[in-house]
């Protein structure tokens, strides 16, 4: 089991909720899968090295919410406590509207690394 904060992006998560009632249950249902195992979301591809390096116990995944024409992207921080029996935890740094080849404000991810 694993904690969630999706307040960075609250705003973003109402409007995607809004798209319609089955985004709205997709969504509900990828918070439940958040929960239960992180680890089963696929990785970020591309990570600068030094923000994988700084941040071992932080690895950053990706969600995908795809339901006819409309399809979004979550952006998470999936934070692991291996030498600690507290459970994981994940943060939710961007909910948005799937864009090809989405850019990520790395700088923005360490800050919010750093404060975390």
């Amino acid at each position: 089991m694993a904690s969630i904060d999706s307040s960075y992006v609250k705003r973003e998560l109402k409007a995607i909720a809004a798209t319609s009632q089955l985004v709205k249950k997709l969504l509900q249902e990828t918070f439940e899968a958040l929960e239960r195992d992180p680890s089963s979301f696929p990785l970020l591809d591309v990570v600068p090295e030094h923000v994988r390096q700084g941040y071992p116990t932080a690895q950053l995944r990706k969600a995908y919410l795809e339901s006819g024409k409309h399809s979004f992207r979550l952006i998470f921080i999936h934070w692991t406590f291996p030498d600690s029996d507290r459970e994981d935890h994940v943060d939710i740094v961007y909910a948005f509207p799937r864009r090809k080849g989405y850019p990520i404000d790395w700088d923005d991810v360490e800050d919010f690394l750093k404060d975390a």
